[in-house]
C-alpha cells in the first residue's frame, strides 16, 4: 500500500534479553492444579455414593444369589423327576407288554381247572376197598380172618374233606 506506514524493524537492545511470560506458565500450572484437585473431589465423593449405592443393592444381590442357588436345586429336583418318571414309564410298558401272556396262561389254568373240577366231581365220595385176607401161623393151628384194612382217605376232590 502507497499510502500506508511501514513498520519499524525490531531491534535487539544490547545486554537486555529475550523477556519470558513466566507468569503464564505459573497461571497455567495452577488453573492444572485446581483442575485436578477438583477431578479428585468430584472423584472422591463419586466413590462414597458408589458404596452407598452398592451397599443398598446387596440385599438384592444375595436375593438374587439365593434364587439362584433356589433355581439350581429345583432344576436338579425336576431332573430326578423326570428319571424316575422315566424309570416308572419303562417298567410299565415292561409290564404291559407281558400281561397278555399272562392271560393266555390264565385262560389255559381256567380250562385245566374246569376240566379236573369235572373230573374230579365224576368220582364217588367213598370207594370200597377190597378185603385182605390175613393168615396167622402158629405151631399148632391155623387161623384164617377176612378182615378189612383200615382206611382214613378220602379223595379231596371237589372240596371234599
Amino acid at each position: 500500500m502507497p499510502g500506508a506506514l511501514a513498520r519499524p524493524a525490531a531491534r535487539a537492545r544490547a545486554g537486555v534479553g529475550v523477556r519470558r511470560p513466566y507468569h503464564l506458565a505459573v497461571a497455567i500450572g495452577a488453573t492444572a492444579g485446581v483442575y485436578a484437585l477438583s477431578l479428585a473431589t468430584v472423584t472422591a465423593l463419586q466413590a462414597g455414593t458408589n458404596a452407598g449405592v452398592a451397599a443398598a443393592r446387596q440385599p438384592t444381590v444375595d436375593a438374587i444369589a439365593t434364587m439362584r442357588a433356589d433355581h439350581d436345586a429345583l432344576e436338579a429336583a425336576v431332573a430326578r423327576a423326570e428319571a424316575s418318571y422315566t424309570l416308572a414309564a419303562d417298567t410299565y410298558a415292561a409290564i404291559a407288554a407281558g400281561i397278555s401272556e399272562h392271560e393266555a396262561v390264565l385262560g389255559r389254568l381256567a380250562g385245566l381247572t374246569d376240566e379236573i373240577e369235572g373230573t374230579a366231581a365224576s368220582l364217588p365220595t367213598r370207594i370200597a376197598l377190597p378185603t385182605v385176607t390175613r393168615t396167622t401161623v402158629t405151631r399148632t393151628t391155623v387161623t384164617r380172618v377176612a378182615v378189612r384194612p383200615a382206611s382214613n382217605a378220602t379223595s379231596g376232590a371237589s372240596g371234599g374233606g
